[in-house]
């Protein structure tokens, strides 16, 4: 790490710029050819290379014409974690880090050898599930870190996109408490993640209930099916042989366990379909 902050110290300072205002469109190709050459002057240790696309990413990134996958998402993340390690930021290369992993858990620190302190930062933070949700577009989608999302983390920076009308209308690299870029916000929001969830579950549980509901009515029809076996096992028939009184004695047994057997099942599926209901 020392000999990393002497050969990048001419950057401390200069490595958390405001984002540049965009100036014309650009393609995802272009923010994957200017990451790379990020990259690649950092395990050189090019220090003006790397400044140079560093900073150019951080251009790009907001003028983008497509949408970022996650990988790319991921690699710009990692990328703002190592420009916060260059300038002695060590929680915000964790948090930054966090995010890439969450981006895309297959990317890995391959900028630095193996023991090197930025591979303890790279896994020093937990990815966390907490989040808050986001406002919805009047139209379009808003994206976090490639994927479609109606929520943002709470405690590590995201790159957010608005797709409208199949245009990007806006790309950002927004740490946990910067606001996202304004947007128009639809007025009718409509239910939440939560309530459609619920009323998802609340559908299959309806259905759970009627399967219930029928193995009840199955079970009451074996059960009388073992009453009527039961009543004519009893009667008086002079005429049966002992074979015809164990057969329908087996007959009655088997109804009636039947009928035992499929209604434990409707009480096990009217009971999950009332828990599916809360």
């Amino acid at each position: 790490m020392v000999s990393l902050l002497f050969m990048f110290g001419p950057l401390l300072g200069t490595a958390v710029a405001a984002e540049p205002v965009c100036a014309e469109s650009r393609s995802t190709v272009s923010l994957d050819a200017t990451v790379r050459r990020a990259e690649d002057a950092f395990r050189a240790l090019d220090v003006e290379a790397f400044s140079a696309a560093a900073t150019e990413a951080r251009e790009v990134l907001p003028c983008l014409s497509e949408r970022l996958t996650p990988r790319m998402a991921a690699r710009v993340h990692r990328l703002r974690g190592v420009e916060a390690f260059v300038a002695g930021d060590a929680p915000g290369a964790e948090v930054a880090f966090a995010s890439a992993r969450a981006a895309d858990p297959s990317l890995s620190m391959d900028l630095v050898p193996d023991g090197h302190s930025l591979q303890l930062l790279w896994g020093g933070t937990p990815v966390s599930s907490a989040t808050r949700p986001l406002d919805p577009p009047e139209s379009g989608q808003l994206f976090v870190d490639g994927a479609a999302s109606e929520a943002r983390p709470t405690d590590r920076p995201i790159v957010a996109q608005w797709v409208a009308d199949d245009a990007v209308r806006f790309s950002v690299w927004a740490d946990a408490d910067t606001a996202l870029p304004s947007y128009p916000i639809a007025l009718d929001r409509g239910p939440t993640a939560e309530a459609r969830r619920r009323a998802r579950r609340r559908k299959i549980g309806l259905g759970v209930l009627g399967g219930g509901a029928a193995l009840a009515v199955t079970a009451g029809a074996l059960h009388a099916g073992a009453a009527a076996s039961k009543a004519t096992f009893e009667a008086d028939h002079p005429e049966w042989t002992r074979d015809d009184l164990l057969r329908v004695k087996g007959r009655t047994n088997a109804l009636g366990t039947a009928a035992g057997v499929v209604g434990a099942c409707a009480l096990a599926v009217g009971g999950l379909g009332v828990a599916l209901q809360w």
